[in-house]
């Protein structure tokens, strides 16, 4: 089963100040290179250069309008429930300064 996901992030905030905020939301956080690790994994934020503010929310496509790409990846061996939590902490956090953001996953992480 692939355990890595992905958080489509629309936010005002600059990459830097994401990945910033997600480390001091994190306390067992640490930024290495534009990375995040956390608990076990590996966070990227990538800035999407097809990015419309305004085609979001317009149906099952709009989710490649979003401005961020957060992929999250094991970094060892890792189990669904420990990814699931993950997926859904992040989420939380991402959603008290986002405008919006959506989970892609495989369909296990919706159960």
């Amino acid at each position: 089963m692939d355990l890595t996901f992905e958080i489509l992030v629309e936010s005002k905030k600059s990459k830097e100040d994401l990945i910033e905020y997600l480390n001091n939301q994190f306390p067992d956080s640490l930024v290495r290179g534009g990375y995040l690790l956390l608990q076990g994994n590996v966070l990227k934020i990538e800035e999407n250069p097809g990015h419309d503010k305004n085609r979001l929310g317009f149906g099952e496509e709009s989710w490649s309008f979003f401005k961020y790409s957060a992929s999250v990846f094991p970094q060892n061996t890792s189990d669904i429930k420990n990814q699931k939590t993950l997926a859904r902490q992040l989420l939380d956090v991402l959603r008290a300064t986002a405008e919006d953001v959506e989970l892609i996953a495989e369909p296990d992480f919706y159960e």
